[in-house]
């Protein structure tokens, strides 16, 4: 009999790259620190260019900080790697959201192929946004529900 070095939980899928995880995952982990920074004023930024409020700066470095410490972790603590991961996509959720029913003037654009961008009203670009936050929003209650669900049946006594 054949024993694998796989952990149990990861049966079936391939596991990531080496060099993917020590390419990215410091890549992007480094880039969440100076959005961090940017949030702190510990990097400079022009005055005015930042036009947006404190909160989406955090959520923008929280995604790459916990998406690229996610990546990092994935081989050696899947399910931290995995809470990881869930906190990073819940951040851009949150992003999706901000853009489509935020408060405050969007500006909004549509590519051509010849590389040329033509600007798309506001209402038409917080529509397109506002239905891709709305079906993410949706996926993340289905996961709630399903998790809430195989947890009350875990806790169910079995009969038998």
């Amino acid at each position: 009999m054949l024993v694998s070095d796989r952990p149990v939980h990861n049966a079936g899928r391939r596991p990531l790259p080496l060099a993917v995880i020590l390419l990215f995952g410091p890549i992007f982990f480094v880039a969440g620190l100076l959005v961090f920074g940017l949030l702190t004023g510990q990097v400079p930024a022009q005055p005015g260019a930042l036009r947006v409020p404190p909160a989406v700066l955090g959520l923008i470095a929280l995604v790459f900080c916990t998406g690229g410490l996610g990546l990092m972790l994935a081989r050696w603590q899947p399910k931290l790697a995995g809470f990881l991961g869930v906190i990073a996509f819940c951040c851009f959720v949150g992003l999706f959201n901000w853009i489509a029913f935020g408060s405050g003037d969007r500006e909004f654009s549509r590519g051509k192929s010849g590389g040329v961008a033509t600007p798309v009203s506001e209402f038409e670009g917080r529509v397109v946004f506002g239905l891709f936050a709305g079906a993410l929003d949706a996926l993340i209650l289905y996961g709630l529900y399903h998790g809430l669900k195989r947890r009350s049946a875990a806790a169910r006594p079995r009969d038998g």
